[in-house]
């Protein structure tokens, strides 16, 4: 099976995103509890499927952003006990660190952004399908 250039980005692109979920379980995981019917950390075949944390990214075409098109990343905590404020910023600030070294590692040839939106991250710059 050949894969298009499109799939073949959003493989890397997941692979990073599995980088930074992986990262993050590690540091926070132990701290909460899980939504009843959330399954534990590695017990599906896509990460962002189970354990405390889900991120993942979807293409836009950033007609109401000020960034324009590109992929906005979503972090989400499937956690039973509240997360305070305090913390969630935390995590955010992890999640775009890890992020940052994550999509220069997958893609080093490349020249992407991230910027901070609020309660996500957007991913902007070299899209191209061409490389």
């Amino acid at each position: 099976m050949t894969l298009t250039p499109l799939e073949k980005w959003e493989r890397r692109l997941r692979q990073a995103l599995d980088k930074v979920d992986a990262a993050l379980e590690d540091k926070y995981g132990a701290h909460f509890r899980l939504r009843p019917n959330r399954p534990e950390r590695g017990t599906t075949a896509n990460a962002k499927y189970d354990g405390l944390f889900s991120v993942d990214a979807k293409f836009t075409m950033g007609y109401t952003s000020e960034f324009g098109a590109g992929y906005v990343v979503e972090l989400r905590a499937a956690s039973s006990q509240p997360i305070s404020d305090r913390q969630r910023e935390a995590m955010l600030n992890d999640a775009g660190e890890l992020l940052v070294e994550a999509l220069a590692e997958a893609f080093p040839e490349r020249r992407l952004e991230l910027h901070r939106d609020g309660s996500h991250y957007r991913l902007t710059g070299d899209l191209g399908l061409s490389h």
